[in-house]
């Protein structure tokens, strides 16, 4: 940073370093007069990964506004994300259990239900975004031996010493998320091996170290019992036997350690609710690429298209990102190529069974 340029001989050279010291010192703080609040909450948010906005926090979130900061990401869906919101609403008045993690849930349901979103939207709301998801696919440990990448490799083979991968990266951001997708595809023995987390609230690695998960989110999903579901139907007869199925799968001890939510197929309104989504952060990208100079305008039609394509392939939400890909993007670039530099409105429609982008000049929409 300074350098000793010049060697120090007179009075007017250590005034002269004195000064910009100083100067560089208000630009920066290099070093605190005295520890504060906001001190600490830097070091603990470079510790833990805890947003510093959410250490400086002084007021508690609502029950409600927590579940509304959850349906911003995933649509439909309301009974799992209001028990996701009371927990976290739990969690964030400091009264979880002092020995458990800060919440262990099952989502269960087909795919492209918003099960991943999920996660993905607790990670936005607990932690920093999407740096503290930890996602593991578990049908990577379908053998008993692979507890040990999870855990590390015990002394005496190959890898000892390195950590495990599970505990490694709790480790090293304890305020996490923990996604274990596709949960029914691990081995028992790596099943097992999770029962330490749900009951203590920690784990043992491979070298006997422990690592807390006091601070962590455990997600698991699972399509079991999936085919027992229609489309927005919400019987408590199909949500009983979704977890009679769960409960042949999973032993009965480690199903009483988990809070079971049932995501239901989603109908066409919670589809379109999900592409209008997407299609707006489009709209914001737009403006921000163009500088303000292109206004993206997205008709209802090519909203109800994209959901009614997912829904007539029973892929759920996960084909949203695929259309928009595909079909949307492309023309939608191909205007904006064309059209670079201008000032104007871009529209993008369905109609004639195509997806459609329409450039008009800002004159032209005044006119």
């Amino acid at each position: 940073m300074l350098g000793c340029r010049f060697r120090l001989t007179r009075q007017a050279d250590v005034s002269y370093y004195v000064w910009e010291v100083a100067e560089a010192h208000e630009q920066q703080v290099m070093v605190h007069a005295h520890v504060d609040a906001m001190c600490v909450a830097h070091v603990l948010s470079g510790w833990t990964g805890i947003p510093l906005g959410k250490l400086k926090e002084r007021t508690q979130a609502s029950e409600t506004t927590l579940l509304g900061q959850l349906q911003t990401y995933v649509a439909g869906q309301e009974p799992a994300l209001k028990a996701l919101a009371r927990k976290l609403f739990i969690t964030r008045a400091g009264l979880q259990a002092p020995d458990k993690p800060a919440g262990v849930f099952m989502l269960a349901g087909p795919s492209g239900v918003g099960k991943t979103e999920t996660a993905l939207a607790l990670a936005q709301v607990y932690g920093s975004g999407p740096e503290s998801l930890i996602t593991l696919n578990m049908s990577e440990f379908q053998e008993a031996h692979t507890v040990s990448a999870l855990k590390g490799a015990p002394a005496g083979y190959v890898g000892y010493g390195k950590g495990g991968r599970l505990t490694e990266a709790v480790r090293k951001r304890p305020h996490c998320v923990l996604l274990l997708d596709e949960f029914e595809k691990a081995h028992p023995d790596v099943r097992e091996m999770f029962y330490q987390v749900l009951d203590k609230g920690w784990m043992e690695d491979a070298e006997g170290q422990r690592v807390s998960f006091h601070d962590a989110w455990v997600v698991m999903t699972t399509n079991v019992g999936s085919e027992l579901l229609t489309e927005c139907r919400a019987d408590d007869e199909v949500m009983s036997h979704v977890r009679q199925a769960c409960a042949q799968v999973f032993k009965p001890a480690f199903m009483g350690r988990v809070n079971l939510q049932v995501y239901q197929p989603l109908c066409l309104e919670q589809l379109m609710a999900i592409a209008r989504l997407k299609l707006d952060k489009i709209v914001d990208r737009v403006g921000e690429a163009s500088r303000g100079h292109m206004q993206l305008v997205v008709k209802p039609a090519i909203v109800k298209a994209i959901a009614t394509a997912c829904r007539v392939s029973q892929s759920g939400a996960r084909e949203i990102d695929e259309l928009i890909d595909e079909h949307v993007l492309p023309e939608l670039a191909r205007v904006v190529a064309a059209e670079q530099g201008k000032t104007g409105v871009l529209t993008l429609s369905f109609s004639k069974n195509r997806y459609q982008c329409q450039w008009k000049n800002l004159s032209a929409v005044e006119a």
